[in-house]
């Protein structure tokens, strides 16, 4: 016995008990040597902590919801949208009153197959005059005539035109000298097509001759509400 335990043992013996030391009491060992907190996600095995493992208190932590996030910045603009359809012309507006120092003409009338032209006024030296006639089934078409007092007409036009829904702007002038108009003269129309049509043209007018001054002229013809009708404003205002 002495023999054995002074005797050194060999490499293999070393080896054999080194590893009998370890299936021995490893485990033990190596629960004694972990550090705290040194067991993570990284070293469990999948499925590893089922529900049934769980205490009370990490089971309520996990299932109360946690607080509401901040919200999170709004997206980029989305594209323009398709222009829509058109809508239905309104109905035509009364005429607004007259402003100060301003002069206002008015007339209204039935359409006609035999159409008389009927005098509406004189304003800035020119006399205006219109007519409301039928040009077919169904129709209406409102024609106004001008005739100045020295037959002379300077005229610039701006002229804003809804024709049976179709909307369009235009420019003009008229530079007639004197002597040169002596005859009531077709300025201005509207017609309107049959079944429920309006045409409405509403023009501003720089008039520098035969006298200065400013004009809106409103014509409109319509075949709206069963009716074919027609009506001409024109309001006139004298240059400052």
């Amino acid at each position: 016995m002495h023999r054995f335990l002074t005797q050194r043992p060999s490499p293999a013996m070393v080896v054999a008990l080194v590893a009998l030391f370890v299936a021995l009491g490893g485990g033990a060992y190596a629960a004694l040597k972990l550090p705290k907190n040194s067991v993570g996600a990284a070293q469990l095995k999948k499925s590893a902590v089922t529900p049934t493992k769980l205490s009370p208190a990490a089971k309520t932590t996990l299932s109360t919801p946690g607080p509401e996030g901040k919200a999170g910045a709004g997206g980029p603009e989305g594209p323009r949208g398709a222009t829509g359809p058109r809508g239905d012309s309104g109905p035509k507006g009364d005429t607004g009153s007259a402003g100060p120092g301003a002069s206002i003409l008015n007339w209204d009338a039935a359409a006609s197959l035999t159409p008389t032209v009927k005098t509406i006024g004189t304003v800035l030296g020119v006399t205006f005059s219109a007519e409301c006639l039928i040009p077919g089934a169904g129709e209406a078409e409102a024609k106004l005539f001008v005739l100045p007092s020295d037959g002379s007409l300077r005229w610039d036009v701006g002229t804003e035109a809804s024709d049976n829904g179709t909307n369009e702007g235009r420019s003009s002038s008229v530079n007639a000298p004197a002597g040169t108009v002596l005859t009531p003269t077709q300025i201005a129309g509207a017609a309107a097509t049959s079944g429920g049509s309006q045409s409405d043209h509403n023009s501003q007018i720089v008039e520098l001759a035969p006298v200065r001054g400013y004009l809106n002229v409103h014509t409109t013809a319509s075949t709206q509400s069963s009716a074919q009708t027609c009506h001409v404003s024109v309001m006139a205002f004298t240059a400052g």
